[in-house]
C-alpha cells in the first residue's frame, strides 16, 4: 500500500529553457568533469603510448576523487535546475550529463592516438587490440 495517493494522470511538463535541452546539457556538462582531469589523462596516454614509465599514483588517485567530486557537483546542479523548472522527469538526465564526460575522454583519446607519431601497424594493431579486450568482457 502507498503511503500516499497518486494521481492517474501524469503531470503536465512545462516547455523547458534552451539550456535543458539534451544536447545542450551533455555537450556543456561533460566538459567540466573532463576538463578537470584532461592534463592527467594526458600524462597516462603519454606513459602508455610513448613507453615512458608513470609514477605519479597519489595524484592519479587525486585526479580520480576531482573527477567523482565534479561528476556530483554537476548531477546536483542540473536535477535542481530540472526541478525548479517543473520537470519531474530529472532521473536518466542526472546520470547521462555527468556521464557524457566519457564522451570527450573517448574521442580525445582517438584524437591522441591519431597525432602520435607511431606506424601504421602498430597502431592498428593497439587499436585492435583494444577492441579485443572490450569484446572479451
Amino acid at each position: 500500500e502507498n503511503p500516499c495517493r497518486q494521481n492517474k494522470v501524469p503531470r503536465f511538463i512545462p516547455e523547458q529553457p534552451f539550456y535543458l535541452s539534451n544536447f545542450f546539457c551533455c555537450c556543456f556538462g561533460g566538459l567540466l568533469p573532463f576538463g578537470s582531469v584532461l592534463i592527467e589523462v594526458a600524462c597516462i596516454m603519454m606513459s602508455v603510448w610513448r613507453h615512458s614509465v608513470y609514477y605519479l599514483f597519489a595524484f592519479l588517485m587525486i585526479t580520480a576523487i576531482i573527477l567523482i567530486v565534479t561528476c556530483a557537483e554537476i548531477s546536483i546542479v542540473i536535477t535542481y535546475l530540472l526541478l525548479c523548472n517543473g520537470n519531474h522527469r530529472w532521473w536518466w538526465k542526472a546520470f547521462i550529463v555527468p556521464g557524457s564526460s566519457a564522451i570527450y575522454l573517448f574521442l580525445y583519446s582517438f584524437m591522441y592516438l591519431s597525432l602520435i607519431h607511431i606506424s601504421e601497424p602498430t597502431r592498428l594493431l593497439s587499436i585492435s587490440y583494444a577492441v579485443f579486450c572490450l569484446k572479451k568482457k
